[in-house]
């Protein structure tokens, strides 16, 4: 009997407690559940601390995220010029492409991928320019010659006598064979230089006006956009000093000289 009686307060105890449920039920949002087998008397809930990259309900924070964090994960890839549908096959594609290859495979930064690319495609013409101002000089020592025999192939032609066009004619392809010079090869350094470089302009004005995201923050010094005009017009005054500077460093630009002109038909002649 005295035993009852002594269990008696800790059965009302338990009753009560079933009809209130679980303390765990009533536990605050982002509470720890208290450890098992140290009984729920006084049991305190402990705050946690939210995991980070996730928002605390109860305080109503926002994700906590930084550098280096696992939730933020690694950065995304750079996006590509066929996403922005650049790049074809196409002579302007080709040469997007080719720049998009120094910047990616070769790990060099925007600006320094377009002046390796424009370096390397002088130095594939450079073979083509030097034969080009061998056959301007060969030309232009020739010249006063060749003038002559196209003048006199133009009076043959004026006249009636196909006999004598045909004596012009041959007069003029046979110096030509002899001498080894033709008008016509003084074009082929423009017409490849030309479209390839008109090719180089149009590719980077179109990036520049998609615009591809790396060129915005690919420049170098005091023009870190490439997308953006120069804001001091110091480079279109660089390219236009250079151009003109060109010329007078060059020399001999195939022109004809006044007296070495003259001796040089007269020994041809």
């Amino acid at each position: 009997m005295a035993a009852a009686l002594r269990l008696r307060p800790l059965l009302r105890a338990l009753r009560e407690q079933s009809l209130r449920g679980p303390l765990w039920a009533r536990s605050p949002p982002g509470g720890v559940r208290p450890p098992r087998g140290l009984g729920t008397a006084g049991a305190r809930w402990v705050k946690t601390p939210p995991v980070s990259g996730q928002p605390d309900p109860a305080a109503g924070q926002e994700p906590v995220v930084g550098p280096g964090d696992p939730a933020v994960g690694p950065e995304p890839p750079e996006v590509l010029l066929e996403e922005l549908g650049l790049g074809a096959w196409t002579p302007v594609g080709l040469v997007q492409s080719a720049l998009q290859g120094l910047h990616l495979h070769a790990g060099l930064p925007w600006w320094a991928a377009i002046v390796l690319g424009t370096v390397g495609a002088r130095v594939a013409l450079l073979p083509l320019v030097l034969r080009g101002q061998r056959e301007a000089a060969r030309l232009g020592a020739h010249l006063p010659q060749l003038q002559r025999l196209h003048q006199r192939l133009a009076e043959a032609r004026r006249g009636s006598d196909r006999l004598r066009v045909t004596r012009a004619y041959a007069e003029l392809a046979a110096y030509q064979r002899r001498h080894d010079v033709h008008p016509l090869r003084g074009f082929l350094v423009p017409l490849v230089q030309t479209p390839l470089f008109v090719s180089f302009f149009l590719a980077l004005q179109k990036m520049a006006a998609a615009p591809v995201p790396g060129l915005q923050r690919g420049g170098l010094g005091w023009f870190p956009d490439l997308s953006a005009p120069d804001p001091l017009y110091a480079l279109p005054l660089l390219v236009t000093a250079s151009t003109l500077a060109r010329p007078r460093a060059g020399g001999g630009d195939g022109r004809v000289q006044p007296g070495g002109g003259g001796r040089c038909a007269r020994r041809c002649a």
